[in-house]
């Protein structure tokens, strides 16, 4: 978005009914320009705020968990969901999703983490655990370094 197109949001935040003559007045822009950057700015549908958490001293990384399996009965999947309330509960977790495969009635549970520094799993239950940096956040798509 060009600075022209934030300065007319910003006064249309105060007035969304306000002209284009007293926005051209307010931002010193011409009308035309106005009127012409009005009709583009109709045609986005959808903002999305992204915060570069680098700039602010904090990394992202993908938390991949599998916790214990002593047998597939209730008491372990109880074990398990308790499990994943505490990872989902993280300080730092942006999100988090539990993977189920064909073989095991519990799989695995995948987070997302923004932090300083990397995230310490001691948590009891865990069978493995692993921690990887993320190199960027493209899209909806985590791309990880290898580690």
């Amino acid at each position: 978005m060009k600075d022209i197109d934030q300065k007319i949001i910003d006064v249309m935040k105060e007035n969304a009914r306000i002209s284009i003559t007293d926005i051209s007045k307010l931002t010193e822009i011409p009308d035309t320009t106005i009127h012409f950057r009005l009709k583009k700015l109709k045609n986005i549908l959808n903002y999305r705020l992204t915060l570069n958490h680098k700039k602010l001293g904090e990394n992202y990384y993908i938390l991949e968990i599998i916790p214990e399996t002593y047998a597939i009965d209730s008491i372990t999947i109880k074990k398990a969901e308790e499990l994943f309330e505490r990872l989902r509960k993280m300080e730092g977790v942006l999100f988090a999703v539990k993977l189920r495969d064909s073989f095991m009635q519990i799989g695995k549970f995948c987070a997302i983490y923004a932090g300083k520094e990397k995230p310490k799993l001691d948590m009891p239950g865990v069978k493995v655990a692993t921690v990887s940096e993320i190199d960027k956040i493209w899209g909806e798509i985590a791309l990880c370094s290898k580690s």
